[in-house]
């Protein structure tokens, strides 16, 4: 059943997930998110994969080296892809975390507080509107990519075979071009997606869609310059950027200092709120009721209370 509290929806009952993502968080970065509609986009080397870029990275280089054997060492091609590992090596992403199911044990377990925590529904196609440069500036900053993680050794195989195999028939049509540096772009950014989406098959579980960006590791700008001027005309393209001199933002937790962006959300990007296992979720529920009438007494976001028999 569901009935109205001021304009708040409250239901209990399952959602249905449908083009949406869920981000499970505690109380402080809630109120964080509603009250100033920024979630974090935090640098990869702090995430609590270990094998985080590394896994994606190796199994990608495998693939490109045997894509590249057979070619002769003095084809443009191995000085180009020599140029875009330099730059891959060389780059940070920053993500910010959701799962594809709203209510799961294993999620409220892995990032919530023992006291309880909340599972925020981001609608994925408004959020997609922050993807690209989000047309401020044009290249004034990195890209921002949604990404569906993949886990299976078998997936991840086949296309980090097929993504090498389109890099480098792409790099061998072009780079004899005066176009041929817009190739070796959108080449790094394909393969930098692959790497960001690898995941270890142990957190499968997850099912994890990521919002990231990236950055130089030295925060430096770097370019990719065409090497021919245009025919008929002797004139030389501009170069394009690889990466934007964007510096992040940085945060304290236990013995670490963290670097992380913060990403100004859309209105109207969550849907809802589930309250998690938790002592009183009638409590939670009330406080959350009042915050969300502050923040924005027009909208409506649907609220649910987890149905798990989780004893916290």
């Amino acid at each position: 059943f569901s009935y109205i509290h001021g304009c708040i929806t409250i239901r209990f009952c399952m959602a249905e997930e449908n083009q949406s993502f869920y981000h499970y968080t505690d109380i402080n970065a809630l109120r964080g998110i509603i009250e100033n509609r920024k979630i974090y986009l935090t640098c990869h080397s702090f995430l609590n994969d270990s094998s985080e870029f590394s896994a994606g990275y190796e199994v990608l280089l495998d693939s490109l080296r045997a894509r590249v054997s057979g070619i002769p060492g003095d084809n443009k091609a191995h000085i180009f892809l020599a140029a875009i590992l330099r730059l891959l090596e060389d780059t940070i992403f920053y993500s910010a975390s959701f799962s594809k199911h709203r209510n799961l044990l294993s999620q409220w377990r892995g990032y919530c507080p023992k006291e309880g925590g909340y599972s925020i529904e981001f609608d994925r196609k408004i959020l997609s509107t922050l993807t690209g440069h989000q047309g401020r500036g044009g290249n004034s900053i990195n890209e921002r990519t949604i990404a569906d993680c993949i886990y299976a050794e078998d997936s991840i195989k086949k296309s980090s075979i097929d993504i090498a195999h389109k890099t480098i028939e792409t790099l061998l049509k072009d780079i004899k071009t005066p176009t041929g540096h817009i190739s070796l772009h959108e080449a790094f950014t394909k393969l930098l997606k692959f790497v960001v989406q690898v995941k270890d098959k142990c957190f499968k579980e997850e099912d994890e869609v990521r919002l990231y960006t990236y950055t130089h590791k030295a925060f430096t700008e770097t370019y990719s310059r065409p090497s021919l001027p245009l025919v008929g005309i002797n004139k030389v393209l501009p170069p394009i950027k690889i990466h934007t001199k964007e510096v992040p933002n940085f945060r304290s937790r236990e013995n670490y200092i963290i670097p992380y962006f913060e990403e100004l959300i859309p209105k109207n990007t969550i849907k809802s709120i589930t309250i998690g296992p938790c002592k009183d979720p009638q409590m939670s529920e009330l406080g959350l009721i009042m915050l969300l009438s502050k923040v924005d007494p027009e909208k409506i976001i649907t609220i649910y209370n987890s149905d798990l028999p989780f004893r916290v």
